[in-house]
């Protein structure tokens, strides 16, 4: 039976990576706790894939060290190291049936007799939701399936850490949501450690019990799927996360993480950590800005430059004094046209004032 018995933590400790004179990772530190699912999350160049691939022992750390449970493994190569990866290519034997691609981790790794070995597997690919396609060869699924089969060929292994590396970037965005929801459920029932890596956000926030997000090497700032969002502590994490619009605005007062702020005219009571002066940038999720024909409480003009309908939700550029700010609204209905003047009002409570930096 297929256990969590050997899920360990993960901790890396001042780690650099340099290739020449890139620094690719820099003092880097963190640890991932036994049965979390932690994603690494960041713009491409930012250091997660090569973070990664050192804790997989695929690339070697230039200094620092890595722990996997107690064991420091920053020179173990990665065959001993008990490590499994599923890789974005799905990286599946085409001659072999996914019965025999599954039970290929097991014939060399597990001390397992081949009738055991099956038994595991197929328990595998009943986990995933493929049993019944044992004998099909990987050109005979979809993609969805293939990614599938690679998931089960990684749980059945056992690993102290589960690795994923980009693995739905080549699904379709339902697929995504469907297979992202799979893995989250395997990853909680099997009570594995998991480090998860992509540069979709909604995917973060989707599968993640940690989210660490990366820029140049460093960490720009870890936590919660909602700290993250509703706590960004820069203007890179408030625009990465949620597309966030970021304006100048005037503190009025502030005190115990509130303040009340001066954005075109408006009044807003807003959130806030560290230290503000009396001028600030202020960070509005796109969805806590509404827009109206009429004047309301605390609204300033607007003028929509684009509106895009998406079925569920409108979009909206809109222009005014304070600078341009993204908008999307639920009521589809009926809904502004390009050049239509506007009366536009942030939520109370929803915006966050940003750190100085």
């Amino acid at each position: 039976m297929i256990t969590n018995k050997t899920s360990s933590s993960v901790r890396l400790s001042n780690v650099h990576k340099r290739y020449g004179d890139v620094v690719a990772i820099d003092n880097l530190s963190l640890e991932i706790q036994a049965g979390e699912l932690v994603t690494l999350l960041g713009p491409s160049g930012c250091g997660k894939t090569t973070m990664l691939r050192m804790i997989a022992g695929l690339e070697e750390a230039t200094s620092g060290d890595i722990f996997i449970g107690n064991q420091n493994v920053t020179h173990q190569a990665a065959s001993y190291r008990n490590v499994a990866m599923v890789f974005q290519s799905y990286a599946l034997f085409p001659h072999m049936t996914v019965l025999e691609n599954v039970c290929y981790g097991l014939s060399v790794s597990a001390n397992m007799r081949k009738a055991e070995q099956k038994r595991v597997a197929l328990q595998g690919l009943d986990m995933v939701g493929l049993a019944g396609y044992e004998s099909r060869l990987p050109s005979e699924l979809s993609g969805g399936q293939q990614q599938r089969v690679a998931v089960a060929r990684a749980v059945v292994l056992e690993p102290e850490v589960l690795l994923f590396d980009e693995p739905l970037s080549n699904l379709d965005a339902k697929l995504r949501r469907h297979v992202r929801s799979e893995i989250r459920q395997i990853q909680r029932d099997l009570g594995l450690t998991a480090v998860y890596v992509t540069h979709d956000q909604e995917e973060a926030m989707a599968v993640s019990d940690q989210i660490i997000v990366m820029r140049a090497g460093v960490i720009a700032q870890s936590g919660s799927p909602s700290d993250i969002y509703e706590k960004p502590n820069s203007e890179f994490i408030a625009d990465f996360i949620g597309d966030a619009n970021v304006v100048t605005c005037q503190v009025l007062s502030s005190n115990n993480g509130h303040a009340v702020v001066e954005l075109n005219g408006a009044q807003l009571s807003t959130q806030f950590t560290g230290s503000v002066s009396n001028e600030a940038r202020l960070a509005v999720h796109p969805h806590d800005v509404s827009l109206s024909e009429t004047p309301v409480e605390n609204s300033f003009p607007g003028e929509v430059l684009q509106a895009t309908y998406l079925g569920k939700h409108v979009e909206y550029d809109v222009r005014t004094d304070a600078g341009a700010l993204f908008v999307v609204d639920q009521q589809t209905d009926t809904y502004f046209q390009r050049g239509t003047s506007v009366h536009v009002r942030i939520s109370d409570g929803k915006s966050v004032l940003l750190p100085i930096q």
